[in-house]
Parts: structure tokens; C-alpha cells; sequence
């Protein structure tokens, strides 16, 4: 689906809510990471010397949430972003 059309079937205050939605879904850890986590914790204790001490918690990934950039910051990038490819393109064209 095109951003155009999300735009037309999705209302703004649809939209803001799934985005807090995936907020709180972000870390919580689902049924497969468990699993896998078992899997490794196992593989883990097979290779050491102290297996009571291997956790299964330690195999669960905990994301951190990624820094907020501040708007001028952005555009600096995205600036510089642009600049790049841009550039890149002209010296295309010259081959």
C-alpha cells in the first residue's frame, strides 16, 4: 500500500494509536524469542563448566530504543544525504 493510501483509510488518530501500540510491543519478548532463547541457553550450558549458573534470560534481546534526532539534525543528514547522491548520479552520467 502507497503512503497515499494508508493516508486515505487510515485516520490521524488511528495512526497515533498503533504507533503508542508498537511503543509498548517493542521489547515484550514473544513466544518464537523464548524458544530460541532455550535453544541457545542449552547450547551455552553444554560448553560450560557451570551450567546452573546459564539463565534463560540472558538469551532474551533487549532492544534499546533509538534516540530521538532532532528535526535540524535531520534535515542536516538528509541534506547531506542528498548531496552524496546526487553527486553520485552526475558522475554516472558523465561515464
Amino acid at each position: 500500500m502507497s503512503l497515499q493510501e494508508a493516508q486515505a483509510k487510515i485516520p490521524s488518530t488511528e495512526f497515533v494509536l498503533w504507533r503508542e501500540y508498537l511503543k509498548l510491543e517493542y521489547n515484550r519478548p514473544r513466544r518464537e524469542d523464548f524458544y530460541l532463547a532455550q535453544i541457545a541457553a542449552e547450547i551455552r550450558r553444554a560448553h560450560f563448566t557451570k551450567p546452573e549458573k546459564v539463565r534463560l534470560l540472558d538469551f532474551i534481546i533487549k532492544f534499546k530504543k533509538p534516540k530521538k534526532v532532532d528535526k535540524r539534525t535531520f534535515m542536516q543528514r538528509l541534506k547531506a544525504s542528498k548531496m552524496f547522491w546526487f553527486r553520485t548520479a552526475d558522475f554516472r552520467k558523465d561515464i
